[in-house]
């Protein structure tokens, strides 16, 4: 599959081509499902991009395609099924620090704060140096004040 190779040269009309061209000749690649989910997002399609990532995970469930689908998902404002897609990452991978993230700033918008910043804190225990970790837990404490440290979950 030359996909990869026209990717890795900045080539995205190629990729694309050639990644639509194998799903031609076989329709079932999960591989391929996914890096055309990936070369849709990066141009802002996400509605192409979540339906290849769903048509990936048909084929092979792992944590990273989940995850995908859940970042297309949340740009295109559906966060409810963002957050089940970033909760089925976490059940395969418990360790994926960027969807315990993703799922702490979901929370946080729907207003829980506090249980957004022990989602942050749990992802800083696993990768101390991350700086979006860092600076949402600072956030999700500061919301959790203002709604003067309630419980909300």
């Amino acid at each position: 599959n030359l996909g990869p190779v026209w990717a890795a040269l900045g080539n995205t009309a190629k990729t694309k081509d050639v990644y639509l061209k194998s799903l031609i000749i076989n329709p079932n690649l999960p591989e391929t499902h996914n890096n055309l989910g990936v070369l849709y997002y990066n141009e802002g399609n996400y509605t192409a991009s979540a339906r290849h990532f769903r048509q990936s995970l048909s084929y092979e469930k792992d944590n990273v395609r989940f995850y995908n689908l859940g970042l297309a998902l949340n740009k295109m404002g559906k966060k409810y099924e963002a957050h089940s897609a970033f909760v089925a990452a976490l059940a395969i991978n418990p360790y994926n620090y960027k969807a315990i993230n993703e799922v702490g700033l979901i929370e946080m918008d729907s207003g829980n704060p506090e249980y957004a910043a022990e989602l942050f804190r749990k992802g800083l225990k696993m990768n101390p140096s991350d700086e979006n970790l860092k600076f949402n837990l600072i956030l999700a404490e500061k919301k959790w004040k203002k709604v003067g440290r309630r419980k909300v979950r």
